[in-house]
C-alpha cells in the first residue's frame, strides 16, 4: 500500500489518482478554475471503538490485571464489549454513519480521511461484505480508496 508521511505525499497521491481516472489538469482547470488541493481540518467522529475501563491501557496490562475477563473477551470478540466499553454493534453503526457522511461531503473532487485501523477495518467489512474477522488490519500509513456510486461502494487497495 502507498505510504503517507507528509502532506506532500497526499498531494502526490491525489495527482496519481487523477491520472488513474483520466482527470487531466486541463479538465480540473476548466471545471474547477483555481482549485488547489488543500487541507480542510475538522473533528470527525472516526475514532476507534471505545474500550471503557480498558481505554489507553496496553493489552499486557489488561491481561495481567484481569486474565479471566481478558481471555473471555478475546473468545467472544466481536460480540462482547470491553468492560464499560462501546459495543461492537454500536461501533459498526457509527462507522457506517460517518462513512456515508464523508461520502456526502463536498470539499472538492475528493475527500481524504485519516483515521484508526479499527474504523478502516469495519469500513472495509461493510463495503466488501467480508466478516470483520477476515479483514486484514491496515498498517500505519496504508491508503484505501472508497468510492460510492448510489448505494454501491467500490474499494480500491492502493498497495
Amino acid at each position: 500500500m502507498a505510504r503517507i508521511s507528509t502532506f506532500d505525499d497526499w498531494v502526490d497521491l491525489l495527482k496519481d489518482w487523477q491520472n488513474d481516472i483520466g482527470l487531466s489538469q486541463e479538465l480540473v482547470d476548466r471545471y474547477m478554475p483555481g482549485y488547489q488541493f488543500e487541507a480542510k481540518y475538522g473533528e470527525l467522529p472516526t475514532g476507534e471503538i471505545y474500550f471503557g475501563d480498558w481505554e489507553n491501557k496496553s493489552w499486557e496490562e489488561i491481561a495481567t490485571r484481569d486474565p479471566a475477563t481478558a481471555a473471555a473477551w478475546l473468545i467472544a470478540w466481536p460480540h462482547h464489549a470491553a468492560p464499560g466499553g462501546e459495543s461492537f454493534g454500536h461501533f459498526v453503526e457509527r462507522v457506517k454513519d460517518e462513512l456515508n457522511a464523508l461520502a456526502g461531503r463536498r470539499y472538492g473532487p475528493c475527500t481524504v480521511a485519516i483515521t484508526h485501523a479499527g474504523f478502516i477495518a469495519v469500513a472495509v467489512s461493510m463495503v466488501t461484505g467480508k466478516p470483520i474477522a477476515s479483514v486484514r488490519q491496515p498498517a500505519y500509513g496504508d491508503v484505501l480508496e472508497f468510492q460510492r456510486f448510489g448505494d454501491t461502494w467500490i474499494l480500491r487497495d492502493k498497495s
